[in-house]
């Protein structure tokens, strides 16, 4: 066993950035889990996307932008059922274009998690959503007062 060992199931993500403030129409790229650089009892949950159009002069089409929540924060859950539950409503619609949000939202849980989350993080790849990035200050705890993006989930309006 040499240092590369095991290094056919290592995953990796490109140079993406913070989704940032305004209105994104992005393509999904990746959603998987990785423990944290950090600190090692902490697990990121992370949504890779491509971004198609984007009203931020921050960002251009083809630009790589993720999402990142850690499992160290009180909101973890929340903030990736959200996330999750308006992500795979874009996936489930092309399969059942009268699906709603509740029912999705339902389906979201642990073995739905495992599951999108298992392998590459590929498997849901390329389906459309639109992001609203909205600039607002951290409320509580030892950050209050801190700004910092929240991100908004929408389902993409076909013309």
């Amino acid at each position: 066993m040499g240092i590369f060992s095991g290094i056919e199931s290592a995953s990796y993500f490109s140079k993406g950035k913070n989704i940032p403030v305004g209105n994104h129409v992005l393509i999904g790229k990746k959603i998987t889990v990785q423990v944290s650089q950090k600190n090692r009892s902490v697990s990121n949950f992370i949504m890779e996307f491509e971004v198609e159009s984007s009203d931020s002069p921050e960002l251009a089409p083809g630009d790589v932008v993720s999402v990142v929540y850690s499992s160290a924060k009180q909101t973890f859950l929340g903030n990736v059922k959200y996330a999750v539950a308006n992500y795979m409503l874009a996936c489930e619609r092309t399969e059942n274009p009268s699906i709603t949000l509740k029912e999705v939202d339902r389906k979201v849980d642990e073995d739905y998690l495992n599951a999108i989350t298992e392998g590459d993080g590929t498997s849901y790849a390329g389906y459309r959503i639109k992001c609203c990035g909205a600039e607002t200050t951290i409320k509580t705890g030892p950050n209050a007062g801190q700004p910092f993006v929240r991100h908004d989930w929408f389902q993409v309006e076909e013309n």
